[in-house]
């Protein structure tokens, strides 16, 4: 019987494992620097969601983490437009093997790194106690989403970064029994499976080009212990499959 009420309670708490928006969603966020109106429309790909099994009766399509930032054009990090709210908040559910703070490192490192706020574990994802503002976060998205957002209006050019890593997306490099320090350890059983993708555009405001696409441009840290971007794609598999385009609209 005891069993049985573990298995319950964790098919309850996953219920709410990943907050979603319906499809088609446009919504709209709030970056402390930003005055030129920018729509960010996302089409997302075969492989958006990952089909998560737990307790054997539970199965969740989970969508990726996501970070949207601006850079100036010599790597500066300038604003945050949009971060998921799990990886903004520390909003993680906590199983019942799970043991002290959940912090998911490898969720969005890149966005994390580049960012460059360190907190009191010395890890740079915010935390439930100095989370980022409502201004900034929200649920995940499930399907195709558009973000209307703004531009800083005192750069000429900047470059918008973006990162999104699918949780459970596991391969011959990436698996799920790899044990901290292993090359390819990106979290464990619940972790990320293959790492993020960062994604770039560099905007010219003075060019009268209104419309950008986002290209991918490299794979964040693995494990989430570094800001590094590697330039190699040779390790991933299903992980390109998540998105079909990302397109940037400058708006008058």
């Amino acid at each position: 019987m005891k069993r049985i009420l573990i298995v319950l309670g964790v098919v309850l708490m996953l219920g709410s494992l990943t907050t979603v928006f319906p499809a088609e969603l446009t919504f709209s966020t709030s970056p402390e620097t930003g005055e030129i109106p920018m729509s960010i429309t996302v089409t997302t790909g075969d492989h958006f969601t990952q089909r998560l099994v737990f307790a054997m009766v539970r199965k969740i399509d989970s969508p990726p983490q996501i970070a949207f930032w601006i850079e100036d054009i010599d790597g500066t990090f300038i604003d945050t437009l949009y971060v998921s709210l799990k990886a903004g908040t520390q909003g993680w559910n906590t199983l019942p093997w799970e043991k002290g703070e959940i912090r998911r490192e490898y969720s969005v490192p890149y966005w994390a790194h580049r960012r460059g706020v360190i907190y009191p574990d010395g890890l740079f994802l915010p935390t439930n106690t100095d989370p980022l503002p409502d201004a900034v976060t929200g649920a995940t998205p499930e399907e195709d989403f558009t973000l209307k957002t703004k531009a800083p209006a005192h750069l000429d050019r900047f470059v918008v970064m973006a990162e999104f890593n699918l949780p459970c997306d596991f391969n011959d490099v990436y698996p799920a029994d790899n044990t901290p320090g292993d090359p390819g350890y990106t979290g464990g059983k619940w972790g990320s499976g293959q790492p993020a993708m960062v994604y770039a555009a560099e905007i010219d405001l003075t060019s009268g080009v209104t419309a950008y696409e986002m290209i991918p441009i490299g794979i964040s840290s693995p494990d989430g212990k570094s800001g590094e971007l590697i330039r190699d794609f040779s390790t991933l598999t299903t992980a390109p499959d998540m998105l079909e385009s990302i397109t940037i609209s400058i708006e008058p």
